[in-house]
């Protein structure tokens, strides 16, 4: 099609205040640009509630609930999406994870979501460097709260992560050369590192989970005397 007709604009809009009930996907994009997603529900879903794929960039989704997704995750940031922000936005009881950032999302903000009850994580940064998330509620979910593998330069700041089956935090790093990846199409580097500043951890079956990291950083976070415990470090820590 590229060939025949040019370069094509890539396709942009607005979607506002609609209910989206029992689709395969309830949105999906494909090096889409300046696409707002504003107060919708997306309930249901077979697969993905929200899932811009392939070079979609500057994307807002915002003040959306996302739920009931069947088999994976409320919403999820696949193959290069950046300079996007994601805030303010409900994402609950879901198939897999709350939110996913894949093969290499980058330049993201993530803020002011509450992300909860989920059978996956609460967040999981795959593969996703230089992101930013701030002030998120991650309760309650079936595994970790945060969920980070080889993905660097990361800033958490502020929000709570809380109530979570098994770890509050986990950080890895991993070759994947047992995985079906096509290492040319999406390339990455084995390397973990974040800070975090001013989170509120509390309540979580473990504190930190670690095979290996490059760096982690803390500055004035706020834990319960249950997380401080020395049995709630694992991995590389234990």
């Amino acid at each position: 099609v590229r060939e025949e007709f040019g370069k094509l604009n890539s396709p942009g809009g607005l979607i506002l205040s609609n209910v989206f009930e029992d689709l395969y996907f309830g949105f999906y994009s494909y090096e889409a640009k300046d696409i707002i997603l504003y107060k919708n529900k997306y309930e249901n879903s077979v697969v993905y509630g929200i899932d811009p794929h392939d070079r979609s960039e500057n994307l807002v989704i915002a003040h959306n609930h996302v739920s009931g997704t069947k088999q994976k995750h409320g919403i999820i940031l696949s193959r290069g999406i950046k300079n996007s922000h994601i805030f303010g936005n409900l994402i609950e009881r879901n198939g897999g994870s709350g939110l996913m950032l894949d093969r290499h999302s980058h330049d993201n903000e993530i803020a002011d979501n509450v992300i909860r009850y989920n059978k996956g994580s609460g967040i999981d940064l795959y593969e996703s460097p230089s992101n930013r998330l701030y002030d998120n509620i991650l309760e309650n979910n079936d595994r970790n709260g945060l969920n980070i593998r080889n993905s660097y330069d990361l800033f958490v700041s502020g929000g709570r992560i809380a109530l979570n089956k098994r770890q509050a935090i986990e950080i890895r790093e991993a070759d994947l050369k047992d995985t079906d990846r096509d290492f040319q199409k999406d390339p990455f580097e084995i390397r973990s590192s974040v800070a975090f500043k001013d989170v509120e951890i509390e309540s979580n079956k473990g504190l930190l989970k670690t095979n290996g990291f490059k760096t982690i950083a803390f500055q004035g976070m706020k834990w319960s005397k249950a997380s401080l415990i020395p049995e709630r470090y694992s991995g590389d820590l234990s």
